[in-house]
């Protein structure tokens, strides 16, 4: 098994063949040893999402000791009936508290237990905010740290999440250790208590008074200060030439990554869309693998002058003027021969006008091989 696994990870190494070999140490961006890559390869695990996820615990806007609390239930570390018997102690009811159906453990406890998945419910209806819950508490926190609200919902949001959480833990230590129960509508209006109380504490919100945030929490969380950003629409390249946008998706960062892209004429008709997987990488490295995909499938299909649009800086720039980091030197290295006496228009654009690469790319995660098509969906 080890050894397929190794062979799968060769295949997909790319040697160019071109310059000289050189001593890099991998876990760095740069290439060069530093104390800090050293520290987080010393500290990954063989199940890693969790223990970096965690750090995501310490940016909530609670108190320090829920801080602490949320983090050490992204590792699974609480005190829950399957750690105390991990750690050799003897647990006589190994059952969840809040719904005497199953074995209690951290991920059950906080997020698959039905007495709190009615908690969850509750207060998500009041936001108004659709939420499917994953398999881990660790992933639930990346979730909540990368809600897409405005900035004043972000900061509600994180805190109401947080005293969720916080209050499922006191009830259940309230049954195990005070044999007290709370009604659920008990434990809900806890909940609100403290994420107003929280609320008011916090800077980083406009100072309203609590009865104001109670009956117009949905307002609140999507309100925003700012002024919406112009949209900008995809535009056809000009007669004669060809447009080529492309797209990487990473769902970790690093983590399991796709690809996808899209060639169209000066009328806006598609030529060929792909899609498909790019592995275990970053999204730099997903997103310079659907460029250089791209460039590739262009060769077999047109002749015409060519716009490249993508809308990751940094590949852009690396693509334009070299100088990528070294993790990424074969893919354009090869991207250099590739686009060889080929006359292309390198260009940046919003995420808006590159929509149709975006989709292609987050479907690629899930597909097995690459596919090519002259038209979307695949």
């Amino acid at each position: 098994m080890r050894l397929c696994e190794l062979l799968s990870m060769l295949d997909s190494v790319f040697v160019s063949g071109v310059g000289t070999d050189e001593i890099v140490w991998s876990p760095s961006d740069s290439g060069e040893f530093t104390v800090a890559s050293c520290y987080n390869l010393l500290s990954q695990r063989e199940e890693t999402t969790d223990c970096c996820l965690g750090s995501y615990a310490w940016k909530f806007p609670v108190p320090p000791k829920i801080k602490h609390f949320i983090w050490t239930a992204s590792l699974s570390k609480i005190l829950t009936c399957d750690e105390l018997g991990r750690r050799g102690q003897l647990v006589t009811n190994p059952l969840c508290r809040l719904c005497n159906l199953v074995d209690e453990s951290c991920n059950h406890l906080l997020m698959h237990c039905k007495f709190s998945q009615k908690v969850w419910n509750n207060i998500r209806g009041k936001f108004g905010i659709p939420m499917c819950m994953p398999n881990t508490f660790g992933q639930l926190v990346q979730q909540w740290y990368s809600c897409p609200l405005p900035k004043c919902g972000q900061v509600l949001w994180r805190i109401a999440i947080a005293a969720i959480i916080w209050q499922l833990w006191l009830e259940r230590n309230s049954r195990v250790f005070n044999n007290q129960c709370s009604s659920l509508g008990g434990v809900i209006e806890k909940v609100i208590h403290n994420t107003l109380l929280w609320a008011g504490a916090s800077q980083k919100l406009p100072p309203l008074p609590s009865s104001v945030i109670r009956k117009h929490w949905k307002k609140i969380i999507y309100f925003s200060t700012h002024k919406k950003p112009q949209l900008e629409e995809w535009k056809p390249p000009p007669a004669g030439h060809v447009k080529l946008n492309f797209d990487g998706s990473s769902f970790g960062n690093p983590g399991q990554a796709g690809i996808g892209g899209v060639v169209r004429d000066s009328g806006g008709h598609c030529i060929f869309v792909y899609s498909g997987p790019a592995g275990c990488c970053s999204s730099n490295e997903a997103e310079a693998q659907a460029m250089l995909t791209g460039e590739k499938l262009l060769r077999e299909h047109v002749t015409e002058p060519v716009y490249v649009e993508g809308d990751s800086k940094l590949v852009i720039r690396w693509a334009k003027a070299g100088k990528p980091p070294w993790k990424l030197k074969p893919i354009f290295d090869e991207l250099k021969l590739v686009t060889a006496e080929w006359n292309i228009i390198w260009n940046n654009i919003p995420r808006s006008g590159n929509s149709l690469a975006d989709s292609l790319a987050k479907e690629g995660v899930h597909r097995n091989m690459l596919q090519t098509g002259p038209q979307w969906p695949l």
